[in-house]
């Protein structure tokens, strides 16, 4: 069932104007690394390998607006922002993109994304998250955002705000059955990557950082069997 759009009251934001803050949010990343693809590469794209995977991501991807982003830019702006999604999408992969990022919590950007991307599915990346703590929960979580996405595996899953025993057990069980290719952590304080680093835990072991996910330092490891 498809959230409902906030109600908000007509604002006088343009669609350029809007293009506009959306394409400065996505930021400028860095420019190098290897090309993954000939499409990509005719347009300028460029991608790198993520971590101890063989992904090759786009160093351009599309990360959704979460809860707090809607309450930040108002009801009027965030509906916009959701109404002009699937066209972001479209152009995203048009310039080469691959990637595209949300968590379970970020309103309904996973089915808009979901429908966007019908038909588009072997072109692109799907990472998403859960902010649960126990596994069961987690596990919910996935199989909504598998609906969502109209799909039958994510290909990174992540601890949404922080890593658990919850997530980990729960993150092994998907992984075994398949719905998921790679788990990590996500969150916004790199402190709690260094430690767990230093520490050598789960979740946080030193592998490259995608730089379109500047808060993410993900221990990601492949199922077995897949790439």
């Amino acid at each position: 069932m498809r959230r409902p759009a906030l109600k908000t009251k007509k604002q006088p934001v343009t669609r350029r104007q809007f293009l506009e803050t959306t394409a400065a949010a996505f930021g400028v990343l860095a420019e190098n690394g290897p090309a993954a693809s000939a499409a990509g590469a005719t347009r300028g794209m460029k991608y790198r390998r993520l971590g101890r995977t063989s992904l090759k991501i786009s160093e351009i991807g599309l990360g959704c607006a979460s809860g707090l982003r809607s309450q930040q830019l108002g009801p009027g702006l965030f509906n916009r922002y959701r109404e002009e999604l699937p066209a972001i999408t479209h152009k995203l992969l048009e310039l080469g993109g691959n990637l595209v990022a949300t968590s379970a919590s970020y309103h309904d950007t996973g089915e808009i994304l979901g429908r966007a991307l019908k038909g588009r599915r072997k072109d692109v990346l799907i990472f998403t998250a859960s902010g649960r703590r126990d596994a069961k929960s987690v596990m919910a979580d996935c199989e909504r955002s598998l609906q969502r996405f109209q799909t039958d595996v994510i290909d990174g899953y992540f601890g949404h705000g922080g890593w658990s025993d919850g997530f980990q057990e729960a993150a092994g069980k998907l992984k075994e059955q398949g719905k998921i290719r790679f788990i990590g952590m996500s969150c916004h304080v790199p402190e709690q990557h260094r430690l767990r680093v230093e520490a050598g835990l789960p979740g946080g072991r030193p592998h490259p950082a995608h730089p379109a996910i500047p808060h993410v330092l993900p221990e990601l490891r492949p199922s077995p069997g897949r790439a």
